[in-house]
């Protein structure tokens, strides 16, 4: 009784590559789905095609169906050397989509940067620290040349005020201001409250309780009030008006606005620079109201 033959499927890109002799060169016959797993299968057979002698070889991909980084980075391996060997090597019968793919995965950047090994050299951080400073006086003079614009921009509107865009300037007294009252006068309140708990507290001590009124006042008028104000509305406007123009730039907006020959200053830059210059006074009043009334809450319920 004989044992019956089993047929075992050949792994997928076995049959991927065949090598034929032409005259003193050779033509290697790609086929099939050139991914990672034909890659691996053919590893060895390319390996061994990259060290036969002769004088040409011709990759054949006429019957390349699918092609991935890693089989082109295999061909590509293969044909790298042989040429180093001096043998004249020739990728033909790719289709354009395939040889798109082909030239973007084998593509050398010689700019790419390569990380250097970590080295903590006193050269190296004085080297650090000059990169860092001439980065910074870069932004610092991006800066004074955006103060400048705008002062230029504030001075034309006082001569002829009628550049001013009232629509847009009272859009953003809108956005920076009047939707900013409520986490301006809560955190405001909320400071009001812990000073003048906490200032209760020690005063007390001294039989002084009555001056937690002259801390939270002096405190919130003088300081705490603009402060605060300051932070939220750099924190929270600012961060808006990054966001908004970065994505104008990014849609090519402000670029419109450039070909259409308006000024992106005016437009963009001056209603939202004199909204805050309107908007800031008025919400500093309201932030140290805010912060009085949270003290008086507190003295009102802990003081008597």
């Amino acid at each position: 009784m004989r044992a019956a033959a089993i047929d075992r499927p050949k792994p997928e890109g076995a049959d991927a590559l065949s090598v034929d002799s032409r005259g003193d060169g050779l033509v290697a016959r790609l086929a099939g789905a050139w991914t990672l797993e034909t890659a691996l299968v053919t590893d060895a057979a390319l390996r061994e095609l990259a060290e036969r002698q002769a004088s040409t070889v011709t990759l054949d991909a006429t019957a390349v169906t699918r092609l991935d980084s890693a089989g082109a980075w295999a061909i590509r391996r293969t044909a790298g050397r042989l040429e180093r060997r001096g043998v004249a090597v020739e990728v033909a019968g790719l289709g354009e989509g395939l040889r798109a793919i082909f030239d973007k995965a084998t593509q050398h950047d010689p700019t790419a940067a390569v990380e250097p090994p970590p080295h903590w050299s006193l050269l190296d951080q004085l080297e650090a620290l000059g990169r860092r400073s001439s980065e910074g006086l870069r932004t610092a003079r991006s800066l004074l040349g955006l103060l400048g614009l705008v002062i230029a921009a504030l001075g034309r509107v006082v001569v002829r005020p009628g550049r001013l865009r009232g629509t847009a300037t009272i859009a953003q007294i809108e956005a920076t201001g009047v939707t900013a009252l409520p986490i301006v006068g809560l955190l405001c309140f909320l400071v009001g409250v812990v000073l003048a708990y906490m200032g209760a507290l020690q005063l007390a001590r001294f039989g002084a309780a009555v001056l937690t009124v002259n801390l939270v006042g002096i405190s919130v008028l003088r300081e705490i009030g603009i402060l605060l104000t300051a932070i939220i509305v750099a924190g929270r406007s600012g961060s808006a008006f990054a966001a908004q123009i970065g994505t104008m730039k990014v849609n090519q907006e402000v670029d419109a606005l450039e070909t259409m020959g308006l000024s992106v200053v005016d437009v963009l830059v001056l209603p939202r620079v004199v909204a805050l210059v309107i908007v800031l006074p008025a919400l500093t009043v309201f932030a140290d109201v805010a912060g009085i009334a949270g003290g008086a809450v507190i003295c009102l319920f802990q003081l008597d």
